[in-house]
Formats: structure tokens, sequence, C-alpha cells
């Protein structure tokens, strides 16, 4: 099997950081639509504001690299895969310290 260009693990550690923060904002956007609020109020007031959601938005955007890491996962792009799976594992003190 030939590796494919991209196949880097320093690119899926981008790859991680860039749907992380994809995620992020979806899940702004989605609190947006639902509470007539705007983004940023949702990053002031509910994600800096109180202080038992930051660990559970944190999740919730690292679940959009799950969705990219099993993407590339199915390409056959293994160091891409590693590279986000590196942000993933590196979210989980993130979410512990926020607990």
């Amino acid at each position: 099997m030939t590796k494919k260009k991209w196949d880097n693990i320093w690119i899926g550690m981008i790859i991680g950081i860039v749907g992380f923060a994809i995620g992020f904002l979806l899940f702004g956007l989605g609190f947006k639509l639902w509470s007539g609020g705007s983004l940023s109020q949702f990053i002031n007031y509910v994600f800096l504001g109180v202080y038992d959601f930051e660990s559970r938005i944190v999740t919730v955007a690292v679940l959009f690299d799950v969705a990219l890491f099993y993407f590339f996962l199915r390409k056959q792009m293994l160091e891409l895969s590693k590279g986000i799976l590196a942000i993933m594992v590196l979210s989980v003190p993130v979410v512990a310290w926020l607990y």
C-alpha cells in the first residue's frame, strides 16, 4: 500500500485542533439557534460564565474529532488518524481539569 501525501501525524494533529474548533463553533451555533442568543453570548456567559458547562462543552467539541478520526481511519490514513487521536487523548486532561 502506498502512503498518501497527507498521511502525516503532524497534519493529523492540525486537523484535530481545527476539528475541535469546528465542533466548538457548531455547538455554539446550535446554542444560538436554540436560545436565540449570539455566539459571543455562548462563549462569554455559557462557556466562560458557567463552570459546570465547560467540561461538557469541551467533550461535545471533541466528538467532532471522533467523527474525523473514524473518517480518516476508513480512508486508511493511519498516521493522520494517529494525530487526531493524539489531540483527543490530550483533551482528556483538559476535560478532567475543567470538571
